[in-house]
């Protein structure tokens, strides 16, 4: 599959879609790897495509990559960033990550975070598997599912 082919199916699927929103924008790939491409829309109007929580964001991401699943009948992965919100958002759950671990094993018990969707969580897993002394799982079923992060030398919460 070509991936330029791909990049112009994206351009014109994603360009309708903020053509009808009214919204004045510009597209630019970022980064494509084997299994996924990336992308950034820079537009004034951002806060209207990223949404509350980036509830909006992730349904225009998973639209496209559905439309893509339809035309091409094969899973392309599309990771759409809006001026740099995915990035902000990433920093920040790092940072939570380190403070709930550090929580974690100062109080020897588990550390539970707030609800997050599936690509928040494995942000904050790939952190915790990098610190010493804990480890994560994830709990919950659905919008509730959360990471609770153990501590190590703790066998309970």
């Amino acid at each position: 599959m070509d991936q330029n082919d791909i990049k112009n199916k994206i351009n014109e699927k994603l360009g309708q879609m903020l053509d009808l929103l009214g919204i004045k924008y510009e597209i630019e790939f970022v980064e494509s790897e084997a299994d996924s491409i990336k992308l950034e829309i820079k537009t004034e109007q951002s806060n209207l495509l990223i949404g509350y929580h980036g509830e909006t964001l992730s349904s225009l991401q998973h639209i496209i990559n559905v439309m893509l699943f339809k035309e091409y009948e094969e899973q392309i992965r599309v990771v759409i960033d809006i001026s740099g919100y995915r990035q902000e958002r990433e920093r920040k759950l790092i940072e939570l990550a380190i403070s709930a671990a550090d929580k974690a094993r100062f109080i020897n018990k588990s550390v539970a975070l707030y609800p997050m969707n599936s690509y928040e969580r494995k942000i904050v897993h790939e952190k915790i598997s990098a610190l010493e002394g804990v480890s994560s799982i994830s709990e919950g079923e659905g919008y509730n599912r959360r990471v609770i992060i153990v501590p190590q030398s703790s066998s309970s919460s």
